[in-house]
Order: C-alpha cells, then sequence, then structure tokens
C-alpha cells in the first residue's frame, strides 16, 4: 500500500471543502442554505443509516405521527414535495432509500460489479405484472383523475414495495440485522398493545357501558391513529414474532415475551373487530396445519381456563354486534361490494384506474346522503377489482401466493431447527397480514409490506443459519 497517497487524498478532500464553500458564498442565501441543509441529511443518513433503519421499522403502526410540509413556508414553496403529507416513519424510509441506493449505484460501478435486477429488487418478476397492469390502469382513468392515478401509483404501489421490501433486502445482511429488525418490530407491537390496554380505561364507553380496546387520542396526537383496525392489523403481525423470539432467547427473558404474546392476542380480541378474530382464526388454522399436534384432544383438555375465556369473549362479541354501528358497518361493508362489481362490469379486464376509488365514489350522490361520504372499500378484492380488474387482482393475488409458497417449501425443505421456526413465525406473519386485507383496504402500506421484505430477507438468507455470525 503507498501511504503516500493518504496525506494527498487529505489535503485533495480540504481543498474541495475549500472550493465547495467559495461557491456557496456566490449563490443567494436560500439556495446555499438549500444545498447545505441536503448535503448534510445526507451525510447524517448515511452515518447512521442502521439506526434510522431500525426507527423506520419501530414506526411502522405509528401512522398518526406525521409530517406535512405544507406546515413549513419554506417547504410549501417546492413544486410538487411541497404538499407532502405522510407518517415521519415513511420519509425516513424515502431518505435512506435515496441514499443507500446512490451508495449501490456507485459502489458498483467503481468496483465494475454487475448483478441483475433480480440481486437488487427481490421478488420483482412477480410483482411487475402488477405493477404494467396497474400502469396501464392509468390510461384507463377519466381525464380528471389521471394525475391522481399516477400520484397513487407512485406513492403507494411504487414507494412502498421499494421501501419496505427492496431496502430491508439491501441492507440486512447478517443474523445480528436480522435479529434487530425482528426485535424492533416487536417492541413496536409491545408498545402498540401497552396503548390498546391503556385504552380501556382513559376511552368512553363504546356502546352503552361497554368497552372496546382503539387508538387514543394524546396531546392533541393520534399516534396509532383513530380506528381500531389500525391497532388490531399491526398486532396480528408481531403476534407470531414475539412468540419466535419468545423461544429463541435468553432463558431470563423468555417468560416475558411469552407473556407479552398472550396479552398481545387479548388485546387483539378486545378490540372486537371481526376482522381481527377472523384473521386469528386464519393464523391459527396455519399453525395447526404446519405442526398438526398428534394428540390434539389432550392438549385441549390441557387448555380449558382458555376456552372459558374465549366463551365469554365470544359472548361478549355477540352483545357487542348487535350495536347499531356495527350493523352501519356491515351495511356499508355490503353496498360498497355491490358498487365495486357494478363499476368494475363496465371495465372488467384493465379497471378503471389504480386510485381512483375514493374520488370514484365521491361522485355518487346517494352514497354521500347515506354514508355521509366516501369511505374505503373493505377489502382489497372490491377495490382492486375496480381499479386494475381482473388480471390486476390476480396478478396481485398471485404474488403473495407465491411468496407464501417459498416460505412454505423452504420450512419443509430446511433441517435447521431455529430457521424452521423463523420460516413459520414469518409465514404466519405474512398470511396474518394478507388475511387483514382481505376486509381492509391498507395493503399499499408498511404494514403489509414489511413482512414481505421481511420473508425475502430469511428467504435469501437462510445460508446464514449455518454461520455464528
Amino acid at each position: 500500500m503507498n501511504t503516500a497517497s493518504h496525506p494527498m487524498r487529505k489535503a485533495t478532500a480540504v481543498m474541495g471543502l475549500i472550493g465547495f464553500a467559495a461557491i456557496l458564498s456566490f449563490l443567494p442565501a436560500e439556495y446555499a442554505l438549500s444545498i447545505f441543509g441536503v448535503i448534510t441529511l445526507v451525510v447524517i443518513t448515511w452515518a447512521f443509516k442502521y439506526p434510522l433503519l431500525y426507527l423506520t421499522i419501530f414506526l411502522i403502526p405509528f401512522v398518526g405521527l406525521t409530517f406535512n410540509f405544507s406546515e413549513f413556508a419554506f417547504l410549501r414553496s417546492l413544486p410538487f414535495i411541497g404538499v407532502w403529507d405522510a407518517p415521519i416513519g415513511d420519509f425516513i424510509a424515502l431518505t435512506i432509500t435515496i441514499v443507500f441506493g446512490m451508495y449501490l449505484v456507485h459502489y458498483e460501478r467503481v468496483k465494475h460489479i454487475y448483478h441483475h435486477i433480480k440481486d437488487h429488487l427481490p421478488a420483482f418478476k412477480w410483482y411487475v405484472p402488477f405493477l404494467l397492469v396497474a400502469i396501464l390502469s392509468i390510461f384507463r382513468a377519466p381525464r380528471d383523475m389521471q394525475m391522481v392515478s399516477l400520484q397513487y401509483f407512485m406513492r403507494f404501489v411504487l414507494f412502498t414495495y421499494i421501501a419496505f421490501v427492496a431496502l430491508p433486502f439491501w441492507m440486512v445482511r447478517t443474523k445480528k440485522h436480522l435479529r434487530t429488525i425482528i426485535h424492533v418490530f416487536v417492541w413496536s407491537g409491545i408498545l402498540v398493545a401497552i396503548f390498546g390496554a391503556i385504552s380501556l380505561f382513559v376511552g368512553e364507553p363504546f356502546w352503552g357501558i361497554w368497552r372496546r380496546v382503539s387508538p387514543f387520542v394524546f396531546a392533541g396526537i393520534a399516534p396509532i391513529g383513530t380506528n381500531h383496525n389500525l391497532l388490531s392489523e399491526f398486532l396480528v403481525t408481531t403476534i407470531p414474532l414475539t412468540f419466535y423470539v419468545a423461544t429463541h432467547t435468553h432463558e431470563h427473558f423468555k417468560k416475558w415475551y411469552m407473556l407479552a404474546g398472550i396479552s398481545m392476542i387479548i388485546i387483539t380480541l378486545l378490540t372486537f373487530g371481526r376482522t381481527a378474530w377472523i384473521v386469528l382464526v386464519v393464523q391459527l388454522i396455519a399453525l395447526w396445519w404446519f405442526i398438526r399436534p398428534r394428540d390434539l384432544s389432550h392438549k385441549l383438555l390441557r387448555a380449558w381456563p382458555l376456552l372459558i375465556v374465549g366463551a365469554i369473549l365470544v359472548s361478549y362479541m355477540a352483545i357487542f354486534s348487535a350495536s347499531d354501528f356495527v350493523k352501519l358497518s356491515t351495511d356499508s361493508r355490503l353496498d360498497l361490494t355491490r358498487f365495486s362489481l357494478i363499476q368494475a362490469a363496465q371495465t372488467p379486464w384493465i379497471g378503471r384506474g389504480i386510485g381512483t376509488f375514493i374520488p370514484t365514489l365521491g361522485l355518487s350522490t346517494a352514497f354521500s346522503l347515506e354514508y355521509g361520504g366516501p369511505i374505503e372499500a373493505h377489502g382489497f378484492g372490491q377495490k382492486l377489482l375496480f381499479e386494475t380488474g381482473i388480471i390486476g387482482l390476480v396478478f396481485f393475488i398471485m404474488f403473495f401466493m407465491r411468496m407464501l409458497f417459498l416460505l412454505a417449501r423452504t420450512w419443509h425443505e430446511s433441517q435447521n431447527k431455529d430457521y424452521r421456526n423463523l420460516i413459520l413465525a414469518t409465514y404466519i406473519t405474512l398470511i396474518g397480514a394478507l388475511a387483514f386485507q382481505v376486509f381492509n383496504t391498507s395493503y399499499f402500506n408498511a404494514k403489509l409490506w414489511f413482512p414481505v421484505g421481511l420473508a425475502w430477507v430469511v428467504l435469501y438468507g437462510k445460508w446464514k443459519f449455518n454461520t455464528k455470525t
């Protein structure tokens, strides 16, 4: 190694900084500050890229913690991004994605490394058919909605995949990284469960004297949102991984993680959301399918206290389902399904434009008179059928079926007990996240797509379970 080159590099770097400072001094103050701010942001992001990745994962459920560019005068004037309003975690993910993506491009060009696109965009060949249909659907949207459709495609369909599937795939390279993102995800779920438990005491009764777990406003902010489904859809994805951590952590912490997992289940049940209950049953069936205990009847006899508690909760759920609000929710689901099917029949194959369901529903006077305005479709099937047609819906389902198939096949083929347990927890997490969206429509956010990213990291990193790193 030529040690004489080090002083030369330092001198070059110092001269470069001096030259850069001189250039900035000749620019108007607002431009100089903007450039300096961007460079500072890039440097800080690179220096703390992994802590920021973990923070992004931790903030996944806190959709109420938002950053609105329009609230700041110097940001409001910026073209296009001046109207951005999104969860803080999404902004952090966007920054890391840009900085780390630039590093990958630069590194591979310098090292003359040429990777296939599949090496950077996991499962992309299975996702690209849906992307193509979504792009085609933009041109099928009414002219006055095409820009809305394009923005929706960029903001949700494309960004969510890159930030929560590709980014973890790029950055998680060791078992330590993998364990850390799982623990951060689990602890985020524990905090959400604590919020849910507190709501039983600080929230108002939902119907008469009856109470339910639901997000609440704290210091003028609703960090998790205001709907009980926002809480339960995250908990159902953290429960399997919490039990995984409980079985693979230090003996001193096992019982605490087990208690946390059981508490999460109880909190999820106490939301009295029909979707959450159905998803828990789906996850239980999936777990049974993989492990299939031989003496099931004996295990059920030992679990009789849980069966009694379950019977009480089912009775409470039956009473709760008689409320006017629940009946209104059922009616709205049926009407939204009818609306989707009627509209989809007009353009059955490609749909009426990704992201146009809500704007189109807002044009229905009858629906607005009945329910006060447009609301979400209560299921990805109805909404995607309307927006991307039969072809888009089929490709979307095929993408997730492929992921579940790969996880199941890898679980059967692996001989490593630790890895099999991780695969099983990831499978149940992913199938829970997907099953929730059968009755919900937040399927282009991190609550669904981070489990996809985690699944691909787990599949890609299976060789690491043969090492000590």
